[in-house]
């Protein structure tokens, strides 16, 4: 590995926190080389780990979270020989899942004689009104 290191760890260490950083483009710029002298396909990740084990806060330059943050998957359809995988967008007759929101709340009144009395309630809420799921079921059940 014979890319400039120090010059690239000043250059990390200058940077100000929550700056996005493109990794790739670090790598590509440094000519960051894997053990065998030939340049890195996975520069970022060198570059990185390299970063991390000198010390440096790499974490924060992300400003969305923590690197490993879970992100929703997306549905891909494959081509015949698997090489090939498209991004699909999720339609809206696949999401029949509706979301509900239970809060318990606490009521505080004073009574005419000056007594405090304590009342619990409860109050629901779905995503989407109940007439549109009204529908939507209705027109499935026609279908089939």
């Amino acid at each position: 590995m014979t890319w400039d290191k120090e010059a690239l760890k000043k250059e990390v260490e200058s940077k100000k926190d929550g700056k996005k950083i493109n990794w790739s483009e670090v790598a590509c710029r440094y000519h960051v080389t894997h053990k065998r002298g030939e340049i890195a396909r996975n520069g970022r990740q060198i570059v990185q780990e390299w970063l991390v084990n000198q010390g440096v806060n790499i974490h924060r330059f992300n400003p969305q979270g923590l690197p490993n943050k879970l992100r929703a998957r997306q549905k891909k359809k494959r081509g015949q020989g698997g090489e090939i995988s498209i991004p699909v967008p999720e339609t809206t007759a696949n999401c029949l899942f509706i979301i509900f929101y239970i809060l318990q709340y606490e009521n505080l009144v004073i009574d005419k004689d000056g007594n405090i009395k304590k009342t619990q309630f409860v109050v629901e809420g779905r995503k989407q009104p109940l007439e549109e799921i009204h529908k939507k079921t209705l027109k499935l059940h026609e279908n089939s």
